[in-house]
């Protein structure tokens, strides 16, 4: 039997295993007992930070494995309820489409906590598709472009033990959360990356 609400502790920029290149389950493993508290971790620790996260990569709670939970604003969009939508992604498998890019402010649960977690403009490819398989080992193939696709190639960019901080050129383009908000409620728009 799965445990309940089980809200992990997210790893913080510094831990070596933020650094490295996550693993693969195995197709018969997918729904292990394990596996099934795995995703379920996921999903229950981005629902209590809802408001400041978009994914979460396995290896953010300490678990090399090509596991991640992505939230579908996309799907949000349509409903009237105000309840988060994860997809629970494993073994995803990305590949960018055509050359537009975008440059999207971007964070990261593992890059500072509270007011101290750092944000920063990030340009990366427009639109993605990735193969995956969900909790219920049934494979998906999913296109999706701006905000949802620099999502993707971020937690992708986890599995394979990169941060957003690697697109970040000019240091000075770091901001912290508390200053990022304050920026927010003063004006209608994010900060200019250029």
């Amino acid at each position: 039997m799965l445990k309940l609400r089980v809200v992990q502790k997210i790893i913080q920029i510094g831990n070596p295993k933020l650094a490295q290149y996550s693993v693969e389950v195995p197709i018969a493993e997918i729904g292990s007992v394990e596996n099934l508290q795995l995703y379920q971790d996921l999903v229950d620790t981005c629902d209590k930070e809802k408001e400041g996260t978009a994914g979460l990569s396995a290896v953010q709670i300490g678990i090399l494995k090509r596991v991640y939970v992505a939230r579908r604003l996309d799907l949000e969009a349509e409903r009237d309820d105000n309840i988060a939508v994860w997809q629970v992604m494993i073994n995803p498998d990305m590949k960018t489409l055509g050359a537009k890019e975008s440059t999207i402010w971007e964070g990261c649960m593992s890059v500072g906590e509270g007011k101290a977690r750092l944000f920063g403009p990030v340009t990366r490819n427009d639109r993605v598709k990735v193969t995956y398989f969900d909790e219920h080992t049934t494979q998906h193939t999913k296109e999706f472009k701006g905000y949802m696709a620099h999502i993707i190639q971020h937690e992708q960019d986890h599995l394979d033990g990169k941060l957003f901080l690697k697109y970040i050129v000019d240091v000075t383009k770091l901001w912290t959360s508390e200053k990022l908000d304050h920026y927010l409620e003063t004006h209608d728009h994010f900060p200019p990356s250029e």
